[in-house]
């Protein structure tokens, strides 16, 4: 039977040698009842072993090609009818449905203005102690969220910088969710995440947050 609970958790390894294509193992961190829009229930190691035997993992069969260790995923899970109890290796269950990307906040108050942030997240990139959600809101001043937007971790510096046809679209300005409405969980690390049934504040406009030689030659084009 399918367990109507979601879950939150985290890639902890892919297997891409197995016969029967791509496998993923999701690990859970926390969990969010049917009638309850937050994630409110964590998992120590141990308990996650006792409520997801054996190993305290979740099994994915056929991920998308590019899942990758760390990346943060909400999801349901059923029983796996093989599972043997006896084999160490085998996990009670898997996921039920496609996962998808919960909604985190990236808190960058601290790095100063908005155009600073801006330079942090298009020029210098962002070093971060985990892999950010694939939907992630900029927290850019108190009363201003940027996004939805998608990190990508750049080849030499290996920071977080906004992918490259976001830098090609404006984005979102939009005033931020209540405080009740958002969640702090511990994967690892302190970390932000929407609560699943949120309402998000008006939409403040747009802006344009292209690297400095993408807009000079916007400019220069306007101009001609």
């Amino acid at each position: 039977m399918s367990d109507q609970q979601l879950y939150l958790g985290r890639v902890e390894w892919v297997d891409l040698s197995d016969s029967r294509g791509l496998i993923a193992q999701l690990r859970p961190f926390c969990a969010a009842a049917s009638h309850s829009s937050s994630w409110h229930r964590s998992f120590s190691p141990e308990d996650a072993r006792q409520e997801f035997p054996n190993r305290g993992l979740i099994t994915w069969f056929g991920p998308p090609d590019e899942v990758m260790e760390g990346t943060v995923w909400q999801f349901r899970v059923e029983e796996q009818r093989t599972f043997d109890e006896a084999n160490p290796r085998h996990d009670a269950f898997k996921v039920a449905s496609t996962p998808t990307s919960p909604f985190e906040i990236l808190d960058l108050r601290d790095l100063g203005d908005e155009e600073q942030c801006r330079l942090e997240i298009t020029e210098d990139g962002l070093e971060l102690p985990f892999v950010p959600s694939a939907r992630s809101y900029l927290w850019v001043s108190s009363d201003c969220w940027i996004g939805p937007v998608r990190l990508d971790r750049a080849v030499d510096s290996g920071r977080w910088v906004l992918a490259p046809q976001q830098q090609r679209d404006t984005l979102p300005r939009i005033h931020p969710a209540p405080a009740n409405q958002i969640n702090h969980v511990s994967i690892g690390e302190p970390r932000l995440f929407l609560a699943l049934a949120a309402r998000l504040g008006p939409r403040l406009g747009y802006v344009d947050w292209a690297q400095d030689e993408v807009l000079l030659k916007r400019v220069l084009r306007w101009i001609r």
